[in-house]
């Protein structure tokens, strides 16, 4: 009986990782933030509550259809992820 090879099976996203880069040297403070499906660090005041808005819209979106962050297709990751930085 010849086997039948299984397509592998495209890898699920884990999560997101999100960072900062402008944060400035005199400022001294560690920003890290952690949602259900990111992980956010550094950056400016500024820059890290933007990352950390876009973190909990993309995570409402995600949570509005049903969906686990490893359900989602990359694409539907892209798109959401780009619909929550607006």
């Amino acid at each position: 009986m010849a086997s039948r090879k299984k397509s592998p099976a495209q890898p699920a996203i884990q999560g997101i990782l999100g960072l900062g880069l402008d944060q400035k040297r005199e400022d001294g403070e560690k920003r890290i933030t952690q949602s259900e499906n990111f992980l956010l660090v550094g950056g400016s005041e500024e820059t890290h509550e933007r990352m950390a808005d876009t973190a909990m819209r993309f995570d409402e979106r995600l949570r509005d259809k049903g969906k686990r962050l490893q359900d989602a297709s990359p694409e539907e990751v892209r798109d959401l992820l780009r619909d929550s930085m607006r």
